[in-house]
């Protein structure tokens, strides 16, 4: 439901536009912090995949480094 339909529904139940306002002002916090909550999370993944991606680099470098000093020690 958006904010105009529960703004139409406090109209129909018969709430004055100072508590309308009041209301729709609370559910814009709540939808607000939700949404610090949601971005958070999804910093927190991407820098868990930067840290997995930085891994594998440093892993294939490690393997590629080792497979160049066997060959040359051959």
């Amino acid at each position: 439901m958006d904010l105009q339909g529960i703004q139409e529904n406090l109209d129909e139940l018969g709430f004055e536009k100072a508590k309308q306002k009041a209301v729709l002002n609370l559910i814009d916090v709540k939808i607000n912090n939700d949404m610090k909550e949601v971005i958070s999370e999804i910093k927190r993944l991407e820098d868990k995949q930067d840290t997995k991606f930085s891994m594998l680099m440093w892993a294939m470098g490690i393997l590629i480094a080792l497979i160049l000093a066997l060959k040359f020690i051959r």
